[in-house]
């Protein structure tokens, strides 16, 4: 899980930046390990990867909750 949080990090940054997004994100690892070793949290492990998924290719309303700017005002 921390490895997604610092690849989304890293994304929101150089997506807010104009540069290249980060390569290899570590979402795939994470699913594979939680339904091989950890099949009791799937509940929990699937809303973090769609909430992952979300603000990596959503750029939505969840992504302003990651952003040190706040919509609708001046910066």
């Amino acid at each position: 899980m921390n490895d997604c949080r610092e690849y989304l990090a890293r994304h929101v940054v150089a997506a807010e930046g104009g540069e290249e997004l980060p390569k290899g994100d570590p979402v795939n690892d994470l699913e594979t390990i939680a339904r091989l070793y950890f099949p009791e949290l799937k509940n929990e492990t699937d809303a973090f990867l769609e909430m992952h998924r979300r603000l990596v290719f959503g750029r939505g309303e969840a992504a302003d909750l990651l952003s040190p700017r706040r919509p609708g005002v001046e910066t």
